[in-house]
């Protein structure tokens, strides 16, 4: 069955049932872990979200976390974490690892650097990180934006595989009451191993943007960008095998990098270092590249561009400096493809991680190493590699690769992202946006819309052409590919296109039960209809209700008014109730409304009468009706009495034949009538409780149990005298028990009427829920199949039994008692 979630509590109790003391029971460990590679879905802004149930589908699209931490905290290894866009003011602190093959994965709906996620914005001073990894592995932070926390945004310490990929960090060490010493925007330190950065931007943090600390190994930093950091780009001290590659990192006050103390065997290549000193409040001497003494051994520095301002400092090797190029790889033997020269970046657009983007012209262009780390995937902004035809290939491989986290693409460029608007009343809504840069003619581009349903094309000119966004309402569910025209005044054209898959809407839905039974006597039959079922508003409500007899609301011209309908006869009708929205769309829902008389005392019981399959039947004031098969056409229906008003029937195997016999249960005390026709008593429990009897010590006879509503405490009298207990459920919830793994002993479960789900219990620690049945029904419980397992269903009201056969994997049962 589907994992749910339900409100459960499970436990050990010490309390008094009856006259015997309730000793805890071990719990059974639990089972190996399982990949379900579900996901999680967190929305701060649903209305309906909730970080603590109750309720099945918590997690879902229609009932998200509201909290990442919730989200995180229930998250399994292989299991998403996705995060709507909103603001979440949190510190998140994962206290489960994932698996290399399986991590558990935090990441924003929207993906990329600005996917629309906040985290930590402020952060408190009880919680002043935005994430902590501390002692987990495997975890994966993608597409968030993350800003102004009280220390560093990130911190991993003695945690292995950590990666932060296409995540925006800023503001890290923002002032609060006193002002914090300068942060990093991510700080690795401790044991940590094999942490990864990947395609991220790094900036405007009080301290640098990262600090690889002592005792981390095998930091690998790759394809991201570092600009504006109060004390540096990136430092590693002490932390071997430090790998920054294809990296940006400009406009930091003082350092762009350095690697310290003993940080040997460290690979520095395709990076462009370039201009760190940054600010008129910037009194830090620009060094662009620094390798102490200590982190020259093993160490590979090629084919980066460095470059400092006047007065600055490009390298620094073993404590000594050095202004050129060629002076550095004459005196370290490395260098020999850097180059030292201006990088020519981009005008400060005002867009922090964009302005780095190098220009034509630049040395940058199409001269990297391609077998450097992380050069075989998109740039930071996952843009294409591509050729600039102006400039010669200079670099390896194929020699298109710019150096640092930017690729120049064409002068003219044009990018359209979809996004699904979440819009309840315009559910096939998307937002599409443009974004169109241009060298040539800025304010002369003409760029037009083709959202691909047929709707009319959308044209922008002049500047509004450059960015624009728009929301279209698709016509229909399906896949369409909406295309961005953009030509140049100089008639360069640009296309560019985006997938749009438009999801179906729900079909109209009266949500009717399958069955309605109505009271006592009453033939009178009122049908509460759900008119929210459709986006769109419903315009008509059309009832046959089965009888040569139909009504017909239409809602353009009057009030909604609650159908009700008179029935001259008793008998089976089928009504038929058929809604239509204002798109033309009809939905249609059928019932079986049966009026007869019903006996409302009749509570369902199950067993083995004889050895054989379970069969079933009911008591009611003391009189049992057992029917001696589940097949209608070999049954026969023994009816005779024990017990009396008031009384709660209980069935179980007290002599260990192999069928059951019954009892009832009186107020504390179980009468229990054997097949010999003799009856014992037994005092266990007191006024209230439910008895609950099975097979709970698997050796093939029956012991005593009860559930007591008010504590939703299940106890368990066992063969040994012992007695052992279990809260699980809520109050008002009934409990049923049966041997839901085919171990040969019974497990515990609840049904929880007001949901109409069934909650079962499992060795392993385990709960299943499945909905089942409709509202009034009461439970029932029998291995309907004779397959080893029990299974569940329900008592109608009117000696109907549903029977579901999904553990036995067989059909469902629907029969009468008679």
């Amino acid at each position: 069955m589907p994992r749910r979630s339900i409100s459960r509590r499970v436990g050990l109790t010490a309390a008094i049932v009856g006259s015997a003391a309730l000793v805890g029971v071990n719990l059974p460990a639990a089972a190996a872990a399982t990949f379900s590679n579900a996901t999680l879905h967190v929305d701060g802004e649903a209305g309906l979200c909730t970080d603590t149930g109750p309720g099945a589908g918590m997690g879902s699209t229609t009932t998200p976390f509201c909290t990442i931490q919730a989200a995180v905290d229930y998250a399994q290894p292989g299991d998403t974490v996705l995060v709507e866009a909103a603001v979440y003011n949190e510190q998140v602190t994962p206290h489960r690892s994932g698996t290399p093959e399986h991590p558990i994965t935090v990441k924003s709906s929207r993906t990329g650097l600005l996917g629309g996620a906040y985290v930590g914005v402020p952060a408190s001073a009880e919680k002043p990180y935005a994430f902590v990894l501390s002692g987990v592995h495997d975890i994966v932070i993608s597409d968030l934006s993350v800003s102004r926390t009280r220390k560093e945004a990130v911190l991993v310490e003695n945690s292995d595989r950590i990666t932060v990929a296409r995540t925006t960090i800023s503001g890290a060490g923002a002032p609060g009451p006193t002002v914090p010493t300068a942060e990093p925007g991510i700080r690795v330190t401790g044991t940590s191993a094999g942490t990864v950065i990947d395609r991220s931007v790094i900036g405007r943090n009080s301290g640098a943007s990262v600090a690889v600390e002592a005792g981390a190994t095998g930091t690998v930093i790759t394809n991201s960008s570092f600009i504006n950091n109060r004390t540096g780009g990136v430092t590693a001290t002490d932390a071997p095998g430090t790998v920054v590659a294809g990296n940006t990192l400009a406009g930091n006050c003082g350092n762009g990098l350095v690697l310290d103390g003993a940080s040997s065997g460290s690979v520095v290549k395709n990076n462009v270092i370039a201009l760190n000193t940054s600010g008129s409040t910037c009194t830090t001497p620009e060094v662009d590249l620094s390798v102490s003494a200590g982190s020259t051994a093993g160490t590979t520095v090629d084919y980066n561009i460095v470059y400092a301002k006047a007065g600055g400092t490009g390298y620094s090797w073993a404590g000594t400096p050095y202004t050129s190029q060629g002076s550095f790889a004459a005196a370290s033997g490395q260098g020999a493809h850097d180059i030292y020269a201006d990088p020519k970046f981009g005008a400060n657009n005002g867009a922090f991680n964009l302005q780095l983007i190098p220009q034509p012209g630049s040395p940058a262009i199409d001269s990297g190493d391609a077998s450097a780390p992380g050069a075989d995937g998109p740039d930071i902004l996952g843009r294409a590699r591509v050729d600039d035809p102006a400039t010669p290939n200079t670099g390896t491989g194929s020699g298109i690769l710019d150096r640092g986290a930017f690729e120049l693409n064409d002068p003219l460029s044009a990018y359209l992202a979809v996004t699904y608007h979440r819009d309840t009343s315009h559910p096939q809504q998307f937002l599409l946006e443009s974004s169109i840069d241009s060298s040539w003619s800025q304010d002369e581009l003409t760029a037009s819309l083709d959202f691909g349903d047929g709707s009319p094309v959308q044209t922008f000119q002049g500047s509004p052409a450059r960015s624009f966004s728009v929301l279209h309402d698709y016509p229909r569910a399906g896949t369409f590919t909406a295309t961005l025209t953009v030509t140049s005044a100089g008639g360069v054209v640009k296309t560019t296109t985006a997938r749009v898959d438009v999801p179906e809407v729900p079909a109209i839905q009266t949500g009717l039960p399958a069955e309605i039974f109505t009271d006592q006597g009453l033939i009178d039959l009122g049908l509460r209809i759900d008119l929210s079922v459709s986006p769109w508003p419903v315009t008509k409500v059309a009832v046959d209700w089965g009888d040569g007899r139909t009504e017909v609301q239409d809602l353009t011209t009057q009030n909604y008014v609650g159908p009700r309908h008179p029935y001259s006869a008793r008998g089976d009708y089928q009504v038929k109730v058929t809604l239509t929205d204002d798109h033309g769309r009809v939905g249609t829902s059928r019932l079986t409304a049966r009026v007869s008389t019903n006996r409302p005392n009749d509570v369902p019981v199950s067993g083995r009468w004889k050895a054989g399959p379970v069969s079933i039947g009911v008591f009611n004031s003391g009189a049992w009706e057992l029917r001696s098969a589940i097949s209608p056409n070999a049954a026969t229906v023994n009816r005779f009495g024990f017990g009396q008003s008031g009384d709660k029937p209980a069935v179980g195997d007290w002599d260990g034949l192999g069928y059951d016999q019954i009892g009832i249960y009186r107020n504390g005390l179980f009468a229990l009538q054997h097949a010999n026709g003799t009856v014992t008593t037994v005092g266990f429990g007191e006024a209230g409780d439910v008895p609950v009897p099975g097979y709970w010590d698997g050796n093939k006879h029956a012991q005593l149990a009860i559930y007591r509503p008010s504590s939703h405490l299940f106890a368990v009298r066992h063969d040994d005298g012992s007695v052992s207990a279990v809260s699980f459920g809520d109050p008002n919830d009934f409990p049923i028990v049966g041997d839901w793994d085919g171990t040969g002993h019974t497990q515990m479960g609840i049904y929880r009427p007001s949901t109409k789900d069934f909650a079962l219990r499992h060795d392993n620690g385990t709960v299943t829920a499945t909905t089942f049945g409709t509202y009034g029904n009461s439970p029932v419980v029998g291995d309907w199949y004779n397959v080893g397992r029990a299974g569940f269903g329900v008592l109608t009201g009117t000696g109907r039994f549903s029977l579901n056969g999904s553990y036995a994997k067989k059909p469902d049962l629907l029969t009468d008692l008679y």
